[in-house]
């Protein structure tokens, strides 16, 4: 038993030790790690405040480690350019455009991973069963797979949420979704051994 977790422990130390000297040597690597670990850390620090503003009835919770109230309207200081005060600027109401990004982390956060979770999911199973099965069912889900791919994705995008309809974050999701599967249906087409 000890000798199982001797082992355990030293492959995780490798892996470990691997992941470091990958990211030293390979600064853009080093970087964008660093950006999604900035993001997505945000992304729970500022949710979680949200849905406790939410659960105490108290909206300003929310927006409380951010620069400026996202909802304030001052239509005085609209359409400021970028400076020290407002570091994105200003939009035509006179919000702060940097305090609205970063209100809005959580929810592109969450969806982030939900188009990329589902898209595993969906291409993932296409792709296992194709591949398990062989011959006819493998040849008729890469065919689709390939429909998918022949379209260049921001249009096949675009399409697709203008067939759903206009409308918010959840019809954005699914046209993204849409546009991802097929990588990963490709990906995961496996066939047996023998």
């Amino acid at each position: 038993m000890s000798t199982q977790v001797t082992i355990t422990r030293e492959r995780r130390q490798s892996t470990l030790r691997l992941f470091m000297t990958y990211m030293i040597h390979n600064p853009p690597a080093l970087i964008g790690f660093i950006i999604t670990v900035v993001f997505y850390g945000w992304a729970i620090i500022e949710g979680t405040l949200q849905l406790l503003g939410m659960v105490l009835h108290n909206p300003v919770l929310g927006w409380v480690l951010l620069p400026y109230n996202p909802f304030a309207v001052k239509y005085a200081a609209a359409f400021k350019s970028p400076s020290i005060t407002h570091l994105f600027g200003t939009d035509n109401l006179g919000r702060d455009l940097f305090s609205e990004i970063l209100y809005g982390t959580p929810t592109e956060a969450l969806i982030s991973i939900l188009v990329v979770g589902s898209a595993i999911l969906i291409g993932g199973l296409i792709g296992m069963i194709s591949g398990y099965f062989g011959k006819y069912v493998e040849e008729a889900g890469m065919r689709v797979t390939d429909m998918f791919l022949a379209f260049p994705a921001i249009i096949l995008a675009l399409a697709v949420e203008a067939a759903i309809g206009r409308g918010g974050a959840i019809n954005a999701a699914i046209a993204l979704m849409v546009v991802w599967w097929p990588t990963y249906a490709r990906l995961f087409r496996l066939r047996p051994l023998g």
